[in-house]
């Protein structure tokens, strides 16, 4: 908790002893004395934010448009701006209310609020449009004749509802009519502000006569059993803004100012429900970037951002076009894509280099940061005993360790150690260049893969006076047996005389075999 909150605010007990001129000096040190606890507040919770950033923070009074890029730090904004309304300008915390896309995003703001404002910012609001529209229904729902115990119906449920509907309409359950097609024709329709009855009566062709169909039957079954689905949340709470004057009279007392995440990616039943909270008090602030804006399949309006302006044309523009994620190079690249959108605000991330780092330009106007120390353009020059040197050898193939190869040295130099020379052949191709083939001698080449170590031992065997004297394919010949083994014979390498007992017999002459 900062230090600020842990003071105790200093009550105006003014005692009756006190004359007209006591009083008033007493009450001018009392609001001296909060003003510099609020400059100070505002210095610990403005301080750290970079030019752009504190005006967005800083600027607490009417409808405020914050085009912030990719990595420059939105949610931080939001975060430091609702603490400085309630820091600073002495705001209620249940008079905030922020609304974001994901219960994770909610959460995550919820808690940056509270680490810079201690306990007061629990009681700011925020959540989700759904969260929050379900939470306004239960409590004032009736005055549109929603019961307050109403069913929210999710993504399962729906889809287990739309399969009954289908085989009570004996369609198939795949192709065109399977229900997560059905579904989301119903529910790009509710995005639209278009009911069941309106598809009913625009349809032209028999798919879309079918869906409609659908549409009436479901609606029907969700009233029968008091559900709503998550696109009527959203419906139910404009319609109830809109039918229940006084309703909305009270959240507009409560909710003084509000805060909208990913302002791009509103559908219109969201962009209606906020209008209608910041219509009495105008202190609107959203947050978004018509760039990111890739939610048009699932209703999102990118018009919503653009009209900001013709929409509060006292509105102040803020843009965060300061990049903490990634290099110039990067950012410049995006931008040469992005820019050529006809549809978009004027704007162009970049990415001042930090101190403490080192860049090189390169081609194109990109810097590339790089820790102090190193000299660009230059491969660190790695010791003899380096963790990378270390892995090398580690990793390297075992025959390299198993034997010698001329070609591979160390050679000292001025500098340490220079780089061995490799051999421009691999270790496998290397063995099976270098092994002589069957039949051949020494100096026979064989292209063929490389033998196990039991194959050469083999081969060599075959390859004593006296064991290839058949020619050279005896493949077939039943006279043929294995060759003889150094074990076979005890360990004795002496030559035997043929036939006698013990010995392999290979061939009916005279002589002997080794």
């Amino acid at each position: 908790m900062p230090d600020w909150l842990r003071e105790a605010p200093q009550p105006g007990d003014l005692t009756d002893e006190l004359t007209a001129d006591e009083r008033r000096a007493l009450e001018d040190a009392q609001r001296a004395e909060r003003t510099t606890r609020a400059a100070a507040r505002a210095r610990e919770i403005a301080g750290r934010l970079n030019p752009e950033q504190q005006r967005a923070v800083t600027t607490t009074e009417g409808p405020l448009l914050i085009l912030a890029g990719a990595g420059s730090g939105k949610t931080r904004v939001l975060a430091h701006r609702i603490a400085y309304l309630v820091g600073v300008k002495d705001v209620r915390p249940w008079s905030v209310l922020a609304v974001t896309f994901t219960n994770r995003a909610a959460g995550e703001l919820r808690e940056r609020i509270i680490s810079l404002v201690g306990e007061p910012g629990r009681d700011v609001q925020a959540g989700t449009f759904h969260s929050l529209c379900a939470r306004v229904l239960r409590r004032d729902g009736e005055a549109i004749g929603i019961d307050r115990r109403f069913v929210v119906y999710d993504t399962e449920d729906q889809t287990s509802l739309m399969k009954q509907l289908l085989r009570e309409e004996d369609l198939p359950l795949t192709g065109e009519f399977r229900p997560s097609a059905v579904l989301g024709a119903i529910s790009r329709a509710k995005n639209e502000m278009l009911d069941a009855a309106f598809l009913r009566e625009n349809a032209v062709n028999l798919h879309e006569r079918t869906v409609a169909r659908l549409a009436v039957r479901y609606e029907e079954r969700l009233r029968k059993v008091g559900a709503l689905d998550f696109d009527d949340l959203l419906l139910k709470a404009v319609d109830l803004f809109d039918r229940a004057p006084d309703v909305l009279a009270r959240y507009q007392d409560r909710w003084r100012y509000l805060h909208v995440d990913e302002y791009q990616d509103t559908n219109r039943p969201q962009y209606l429900w906020i209008r209608a909270l910041a219509a009495k008090h105008r202190n609107l602030a959203v947050v978004g970037d018509d760039d990111q804006s890739i939610y048009r399949w699932r209703g999102a309006d990118i018009r919503n951002i653009l009209d900001f302006e013709r929409d509060y044309p006292d509105a102040t523009v803020v843009k965060l076009e300061r990049n903490y994620r990634s290099t110039q190079l990067i950012l410049d690249a995006a931008h040469a894509v992005v820019s050529r959108n006809t549809e978009r605000t004027d704007k162009k991330l970049w990415r001042r280099q930090d101190p403490a780092l080192r860049g090189v330009q390169r081609g194109g106007g990109g810097r590339v940061d790089r820790p102090p120390g190193r000299r660009p353009g230059r491969r660190a020059r790695l010791g003899p005993h380096s963790p990378r040197r270390r892995r090398r050898r580690r990793d390297a193939p075992r025959s390299r360790h198993r034997r010698h190869v001329p070609d591979e040295r160390s050679v000292p130099g001025d500098r340490g150690i220079v780089p061995p020379l490799r051999d421009p052949l691999p270790a496998r191709r290397r063995d099976a260049v270098l092994q002589p083939a069957r039949g051949q001698g020494r100096a026979g080449l064989s292209a063929g893969p490389p033998e196990r170590r039991g194959q050469r031992q083999l081969r060599a065997d075959r390859q004593r006076p006296g064991a290839g004297d058949r020619g050279e394919d005896d493949r077939g010949d039943p006279r043929r047996v294995a060759p003889r083994r150094d074990h076979d014979v005890g360990g004795d390498r002496r030559c035997r005389p043929r036939g006698s007992r013990g010995a392999h017999s290979v061939g009916s002459g005279q002589g002997s075999a080794c």
